[in-house]
């Protein structure tokens, strides 16, 4: 793979394989004590967490030809003093989640059924962040969340 090509297949699949091993894909749940039902919200989540920022610089760079935006990395607190420097490449975005998932998606095993979850809740959410949602659509999601949480448990699935 040349470097500079992001686009290509090859770094598409390369992306789903480092999201398949050291990602995380998941609806995220946020809380706050202000708005329309306490303000409970869903947000989609695609993450990469890892010590060498190298490999998250180069996500970032396919990331950013599939959507035509940087993605920021953020440094993560040690727990202990002695473990490495961990970063986070966070996508929290429909938009962004709406063109990522569906080219890395046939590239996907253990994480597939959460990608077609999230695609499904990013497709509902396309253009209305911080809009008001009817009971109906924050059912779905409360649904969607709740099956993205079974799958992302850690232990056994199959």
């Amino acid at each position: 793979m040349e470097t500079g090509t992001y686009g290509t297949t090859d770094w598409i699949a390369w992306l789903a394989g480092i999201i398949e091993g050291e990602g995380s894909i998941l609806i995220g749940r946020v809380t706050s004590k202000v708005g329309y039902r306490h303000g409970l919200c869903f947000v989609p989540i695609v993450q990469v967490v890892n010590t060498d920022r190298r490999l998250l610089d180069r996500c970032a760079d396919v990331i950013e030809t599939l959507t035509g935006r940087r993605m920021t990395l953020h440094s993560m607190r040690r727990q202990k003093p002695e473990h490495k420097q961990g970063w986070l490449l966070t996508v929290r975005s429909s938009w962004a989640v709406n063109l990522i998932l569906p080219a890395i998606r046939p590239y996907l095993v253990a994480k597939a059924d959460q990608a077609d979850i999230l695609r499904s809740f990013a497709l509902r959410h396309q253009g209305r962040a911080g809009k008001w949602r009817s009971d109906e659509t924050f059912q779905l999601d409360e649904i969607d969340y709740a099956k993205c949480r079974v799958l992302n448990h850690r232990g056994n699935h199959g």
